[in-house]
């Protein structure tokens, strides 16, 4: 589901790009989804017994990894450095260049949020986010995202989220990419 909805994203379609895209990218958001497991915000939208929108978030005191979870996303980080070696450390080198751009404070980050390309438009997304923007009201914490797509930046404005930044962090691509931005509603 992740594969589909990021299948026009122009950073992860630059970096894991080749013949083995269909093995790498499920790879790739396996990867992230077991990574952020132990965090316990990883939230699942259904229609019926389909799975048609994800949500990933880091909490603000960071996350305990399990072992198992660890263990398959090593494994799944393995397959893709070796599908994809350039693009591998390019993604590593993008991390790097995007931890500098988190607010000081401690903050709830939005690591990825799809939905299926078909259901988008239907308030998936919103509910996606809603659980974690609650909490972070009720405790005062600011949310903070980024975002490659200028299409999405509406999307984010109406849960909140104001442009905080627009970067230019990919040497070889002329590609912005927007930080974001929520501080906490006082009266959720």
């Amino acid at each position: 589901m992740l594969v589909d909805a990021f299948a026009g994203d122009p950073i992860l379609t630059h970096l894991l790009h080749g013949p083995e895209d269909e093995q790498g990218h499920p790879a790739f958001f396996r990867s992230m989804i077991n990574e952020h497991l132990g965090g316990g915000h990883v939230y699942g939208a259904w229609e019926g017994a389909e799975l048609v929108g994800v949500a990933i978030w880091l909490p603000p005191e960071g996350i305990a990894v399990p072992s198992a979870a660890r263990r398959t996303a090593a494994a799944d980080q393995r397959l893709l450095r070796r599908l994809y070696p350039q693009g591998m450390l390019d993604i590593e080198a993008l991390f790097e260049v995007l931890g500098p751009l988190h607010p000081p404070e401690p903050h709830w980050y939005l690591a990825f949020v799809g939905v299926e390309p078909d259901r988008q438009g239907r308030g998936t997304g919103r509910r996606l986010l809603a659980p974690v923007l609650d909490l972070a009201d009720q405790s005062a914490t600011p949310c903070y995202l980024e975002t490659p797509a200028a299409a999405t930046l509406a999307f984010y404005r109406r849960s909140g989220f104001e442009v905080d930044s627009e970067q230019r962090p990919f040497p070889r691509l002329e590609l912005p990419l927007w930080t974001m931005i929520r501080a906490p509603r006082s009266d959720p």
